[in-house]
């Protein structure tokens, strides 16, 4: 009977704990959590090369600034499509990336909780405002450009990437910003 009642009690608190995410609203769910802080360096180097897209890589963003949190995208490249470069940015810092694309349906939309509509977020979307959960799981935004829309919401650890010096290629006929990682340099 007494291990019952301790099994009982111990479930209970899991619970109340795992609700306790559920129910805060974002600032005090945030307040409870470690902030990983975002320091950057961005070397910027003068080039004159062609780059081509991957293959099997449609509709890359590009974007008007390699500062995703300030970007817009102004464009799309797909599969095979060769570009001029005249500039590299080299982003010394860590970005956090969805590494595999999933479902969910409990977030915050624009700060205000939602248990419904699911929602897919997609391999390759930036982590912004991140927060890291005791377990290794990150709380952050992820933003549609589209809608401007921010998602907060609690992601597994073995759904993020962590990406350390990203590189950025300027494409002068678009004039904007594609990540590296989607382009071959044919030089």
């Amino acid at each position: 009977m007494k291990n019952l009642l301790i099994i009982s009690f111990l479930l209970l608190n899991i619970n109340n704990l795992y609700s306790q995410y559920r129910t805060y609203n974002l600032t005090d769910l945030k307040n409870n959590l470690i902030k990983l802080e975002e320091n950057s360096e961005v070397k910027l180097n003068q080039y004159n090369y062609y780059i081509k897209v991957k293959k099997g890589r449609t509709k890359i963003n590009v974007r008007n600034t390699y500062d995703i949190s300030k970007s817009l995208v102004i464009a799309q490249i797909n599969e095979g499509e060769e570009y001029d470069v005249t500039k590299e940015a080299i982003l010394e810092d860590n970005i956090f990336l969805i590494n595999k694309s999933f479902w969910e349906n409990e977030y915050w939309l624009n700060g205000r909780y939602k248990r419904n509509p699911r929602i897919k977020f997609i391999k390759g979307m930036k982590l912004n405002n991140i927060y890291l959960f005791s377990n290794g799981d990150y709380l952050a935004d992820l933003i549609y450009n589209k809608d401007k829309e921010t998602y907060s919401l609690r992601i597994p650890l073995s759904y993020v990437e962590k990406k350390s010096n990203s590189k950025w290629f300027y494409i002068a006929l678009l004039e904007g910003w594609v990540l590296s990682d989607f382009c071959d340099i044919l030089f």
